[in-house]
């Protein structure tokens, strides 16, 4: 069993904890997650919120260009490399042009029924000058506004040459 309240979901070995506040997240072999079964604190850090506002604003200008369906803005949303780990598969893309051949909007309306998504939550976790760990839970929706489903996720944001960009997303939402 492992420490806080946490379960596999892969059943192997943990190779990278990463602790915070209220959770963690774990690497393991072969790639896998191990899942918080708590839910964040109810309120943000007040003591930090200068500190907060520039990673948060840009997880709500990667949610808006996302929105849009927008590729050329959700590109500009990240820093490269950019990393998503999702169902067990580590995608990483070099550049902005990679990036952008490993999504489809179309395709993804189409196969999903996707209209939009919203944060319902988003709470920075762990923080540095350059970097932090803002736990996040969205909700997807249909055009009628009917829910599609609610995922789980952990965004590295980073702060590169000035820009401060989503740069790893670890998520429970499906690769495409």
């Amino acid at each position: 069993m492992l420490p806080c309240g946490w379960r596999s979901m892969c059943g192997t070995t943990v190779l990278l904890a990463v602790a915070g506040p209220w959770a963690c997240l774990a690497i393991t072999a072969p790639v896998g997650i191990v899942a918080a079964t708590e839910q964040p604190p109810s309120q943000p850090d007040a003591a930090n919120a200068d500190l907060d506002a520039p990673p948060l604003a840009a997880c709500d200008e990667f949610m808006a260009a996302f929105n849009a369906s927008d590729m050329a803005a959700w590109r500009r949303t990240l820093n490269y490399p950019h990393v998503r780990l999702a169902e067990g598969t580590v995608v990483v893309s070099q550049t902005p042009d990679e990036y952008e051949r490993e999504w489809d909007f179309a395709e993804f309306t189409r196969r999903t029924g996707w209209h939009h998504s919203r944060y319902d939550y988003k709470q920075v976790v762990q923080r540095a000058p350059d970097k932090a760990h803002v736990a996040v839970r969205f909700t997807r929706y249909r055009a009628d506004g009917s829910k599609i489903a609610t995922y789980d996720a952990l965004y590295v944001v980073t702060k590169i040459n000035g820009h401060w960009g989503v740069q790893i997303r670890s998520t429970f939402a499906p690769r495409k």
